[in-house]
């Protein structure tokens, strides 16, 4: 995706995690920005937006950090997300069932797939 971008830029990575398994759980930053964001506009980029509390609190996480604004974009989003946890740009919108493949992992396996689809489950 970044290649696209024809304007100046810089990446950097933020690790969340909310799952363990297939189970919900309350999220945690892993391993936070290593940039300042103090004035900059900054665009979330997330694989899935399934309940939409991860993109809620990342907003909330980074505003205190002093971006210009802060703008998300994913490339699934469970249909049952609204209002301000759900991203301005997203890819598809998908039913229910938990998503495995092309980077999406189930136990941190998975993520191999060349295509998503619904794992059966635990």
């Amino acid at each position: 995706m970044s290649r696209a971008i024809s304007i100046p830029h810089r990446l950097d990575f933020i690790e969340y995690a909310s799952y363990t398994g297939t189970r919900k759980g309350e999220g945690f930053i892993v391993r936070s920005c290593t940039s300042s964001m103090d004035g900059a506009d900054v665009l979330l980029v997330d694989e899935i937006v399934d309940t939409g509390k991860t993109l809620g609190a990342l907003r909330q996480t980074l505003t205190q950090l002093g971006p210009n604004s802060i703008a998300a974009c994913a490339l699934i989003v469970k249909p049952e997300v609204d209002g301000p946890s759900r991203p301005e740009f997203a890819g598809f919108t998908v039913g229910p069932g938990f998503l495995v493949g092309y980077g999406l992992d189930h136990n941190q396996q998975l993520r191999h797939l060349p295509h998503i689809e619904i794992w059966p489950g635990d």
